[in-house]
Formats: C-alpha cells, sequence, structure tokens
C-alpha cells in the first residue's frame, strides 16, 4: 500500500495526514507521498507546489530530509518509474532542486534533463507550446443545449412541493440533505433564488449519451447568472450552476464551442471566460498570466454572489 497526501487549493489535508508519518506508523514513511493535484496557479505562484508541502511538513515536524524522501523518490517508487526519476543518481534523468536550507525548503535554482531552466523564481529558457492534436482541441462533440434541457420536470400539480436539494458545505467532499420546499408552475420545479436555491447539472460532453441530469444545489448565494466550467474531475464533464435555464444553457454552448473553460454568464451574456483549449481542462498561459484570469473569473462569479 501507498499513501499519497493531498495539499490542494480547495482541499487543505496535509497538516493532519501527515500525522500518519509522526505518529500512527513513522516506519511507513517510505510509503509515503505527497499529491500534485488541484493547485491553482494563484497558489503556486504565491505558496508553491511540492516545495510547500516540503515546508508544510517539517514544519510540523517531520525531518526534512524524510519530506524532500516524500517528495521524490517515494512517489516515483509508488509509480515504479524510479528507474528513471525521483533520485539523484547514475541513468536518472538529471532534474534537479537547489535549495539551501533544508528545513525552509527555497529553491533557488532548477535543472531538468542536465539544463539549467529556472533560477531566483525565474524561467532561464523560453517555453514554446508544442502543437496539439486535434483530438485534444476544437469544439465539443456535442449536442447543443437547449433552456428545455435545464428544466426539472414534475407530474405534480401546481403549488409548492418537497425537493431534495444538494447542500453544500464550508468542506470541499462534504454534501448533505437539505430538503427545500419549492414551487411547481405549468409540470416544473424551479428554483428559489431567494432562498439560495438554485439548479445544477452535469452535462456529458463527449457526445457518448448526451445525459444533462438536473438538480436542486445550496448554499451558493447565487442571485442570478450561470457559474460553468469544463475542468470538472474526475470525468471533466460540463458542471453548470445556474439561477435560470436560460443562463445556464448560454454557458454550456459557449463552452462546447470554445473548446472548454471556465465563465460566468449573466442575462445571457458572457462576463467572463477563461479558455482551457487543450481538452477542455488545460491551457498554455503562462503562470503569472493564467493568475489574473483566474482573478477577473473570482470577481464575476462573486459579483453573482
Amino acid at each position: 500500500m501507498y499513501v499519497v497526501i493531498r495539499e490542494s487549493s480547495f482541499a487543505h489535508f496535509l497538516t493532519e495526514n501527515i500525522r500518519l508519518v509522526l505518529e500512527h506508523a513513522p516506519g511507513a514513511a517510505r510509503r509515503v507521498s505527497f499529491c500534485t493535484d488541484d493547485v491553482v496557479a494563484s497558489d503556486v505562484l504565491d505558496r508553491g507546489h511540492l516545495d510547500n508541502m516540503v515546508r508544510m511538513a517539517a514544519d510540523a515536524g517531520v525531518d526534512p530530509m524524510t519530506a524532500i524522501q516524500v517528495a521524490t523518490v517515494n512517489g516515483a517508487e509508488a509509480y515504479r518509474v524510479d528507474r528513471m526519476v525521483g533520485s539523484i543518481s547514475p541513468g536518472r534523468y538529471a532534474d534537479i532542486c537547489f535549495a539551501e536550507d533544508l528545513e525552509d525548503f527555497r529553491v533557488s535554482m532548477v535543472m531538468a534533463g542536465g539544463q539549467v531552466v529556472a533560477r531566483d523564481g525565474e524561467m532561464a529558457i523560453d517555453l514554446e507550446p508544442p502543437s496539439r492534436d486535434g483530438l485534444l482541441t476544437g469544439p465539443f462533440r456535442m449536442a447543443p443545449a437547449a433552456a428545455d434541457d435545464f428544466a426539472v420536470p414534475t407530474g405534480l400539480p401546481d403549488g409548492p412541493v418537497e425537493v431534495l436539494a444538494i447542500g453544500v458545505t464550508d468542506q470541499i467532499f462534504v454534501r448533505k440533505r437539505r430538503d427545500v420546499v419549492l414551487q411547481a408552475a405549468g409540470g416544473r420545479v424551479g428554483p428559489d433564488i431567494g432562498n439560495d436555491v438554485a439548479l445544477v447539472s452535469v452535462v456529458e460532453r463527449y457526445g457518448r449519451n448526451s445525459n444533462r441530469p438536473t438538480a436542486f444545489v445550496a448554499g451558493f448565494g447565487l442571485r442570478s447568472g450561470a457559474p460553468a466550467t469544463s475542468s470538472a474531475p474526475d470525468d471533466n464533464n460540463i458542471v453548470v450552476i445556474g439561477t435560470s435555464p436560460e443562463d445556464m444553457a448560454a454557458a454550456v454552448n459557449h463552452l462546447a464551442t470554445h473548446g472548454g473553460g471556465q465563465m460566468v454568464v449573466d442575462g445571457g451574456a458572457v462576463v467572463e471566460f477563461l479558455p482551457l483549449p487543450i481538452g477542455g481542462i488545460v491551457s498554455d498561459l503562462d503562470p503569472a498570466d493564467m493568475l489574473a484570469e483566474e482573478e477577473k473569473l473570482d470577481r464575476a462569479a462573486k459579483a453573482l454572489g
């Protein structure tokens, strides 16, 4: 068994889980590695990436050499690629980080394949994006969305109906049941924005089955519009939350037409759009440019509530 410890921008688990190495199974430290999952550009630029996890582990009391080991050779061994990477030894790629202080692990220089590629926080080489295969780019192979796709039907008579909604909490992986009373009219149940109950859908975007199930979600504080994303682990279908089916359809169709991204629609108009053209999940933007785009997207989403 190998254990991977995560410290993402949204799931802050390292401080608790590093106790595995400190208290529960210190002899198993060689079976523990760090996870690179879901760290946004703003955090990479501000806090760092795996180097930040090394510092956090050392601050928690892990021996600095053990923390570095967890960030390097342990992961390589777990994925059985340690014959190529993970340690500075004959036959491996010469990928090396230089740090002056092992306890306050700040990388001053980086070599990749024996070449200095970064120094003092700046790239030392120019990075040119490779050409992308058509299978990875371009519009999504899906039928356009219509507002009716995001209407919730009911056979109940007009009036109040009891509905099960998804209750969002402050903990990223915790969802709770929330029972709400919504209004049925004309064979449909609508959201209740005044009581913080919006619509949510996961739209199949690979052209396999065109599934577009729609439900209700509570706790986002959304007052208008629809944020949507095609970067949505693990299947990376389109996830859209909205106050109206019309805005949800507009957001989904914009993402599909432009090959993916993250965006905010309000009143049928695109307020902000961050293209993620590679598979609908990745961009070639420089990290500093990505930070600026993320901040614009955040401001647009927060303006909706």
